[in-house]
């Protein structure tokens, strides 16, 4: 599997996991072998190797917050953010950029590793978060009809392959933060009360309506 350069998100993760560290070693081989582990670990876990880490319990739907794009362009941009590339599983097209409703399946949900959509504040949602980002600015205009059409389709078939509740269909200002845990061998977290601060996926993007949709083509299927 070809890696890619996750090392911001690994040095926010240390910083983490230092705070609950065992007391200081003077001995640096020792510390280093700690530190080896520990990345070893949480590389396991991004690219979803470790057992505890695979499968999926959300969807999280994003706009592009831009009237034009497509995955390689996002991609390329999210590179030069320190993202390690394009930050969701999918990408669907306006027109302007690709397709109108043409999805654009990422490098991540090839690879089944998870996304960088959102905070290292709600990383649970990195690791459990199929992440779908809709080509548009949802706060000036609304989603094309073949836009709509495509995200139905695919919320459909992903909550029925992987068991995701429709009430795990959020916007990515619906993600909470959570304090992962990993203490017990599963991967935990507790949830706060507050959220990403992002009008993502905007205003003219109705979950609600969407979730119905999806509910209808679960019942024919």
């Amino acid at each position: 599997m070809k890696k890619r350069n996750i090392k911001l998100i690994f040095s926010l993760l240390l910083i983490l996991l230092s705070c609950t560290a065992s007391k200081p070693n003077s001995d640096s081989e020792k510390e280093s072998d700690d530190l080896i582990k520990i990345e070893l670990y949480w590389s396991n876990i991004y690219y979803k190797k470790a057992e505890q880490a695979q499968g999926w319990k959300y969807i999280v739907i994003h706009h592009s917050a831009g009237n034009n794009g497509n995955a390689e362009i996002f991609h390329n941009w999210h590179t030069e953010k320190g993202y390690g590339g394009l930050a969701y599983h999918f990408v669907i097209g306006n027109g302007n950029g690709s397709n109108d409703g043409e999805v654009e399946t990422g490098f991540r949900w090839k690879e089944q590793i998870s996304g960088t959509h959102v905070t290292v504040n709600s990383w649970y949602h990195n690791i459990f978060g199929i992440g779908i980002c809709l080509v548009g600015d949802f706060n000036k205009t609304n989603p094309t009809s073949e836009q709509l059409n495509s995200l139905i389709t695919l919320i459909t078939n992903l909550s029925k392959q992987y068991n995701i509740p429709l009430e795990n269909v959020i916007g990515h200002n619906d993600v909470p933060f959570g304090d992962p845990d990993w203490s017990d061998g599963k991967i935990n977290a507790t949830f706060s009360t507050k959220t990403q601060t992002t009008s993502c996926p905007g205003k003219n993007l109705k979950l609600t309506e969407i979730r119905k949709s999806v509910s209808e083509k679960l019942v024919k299927k």
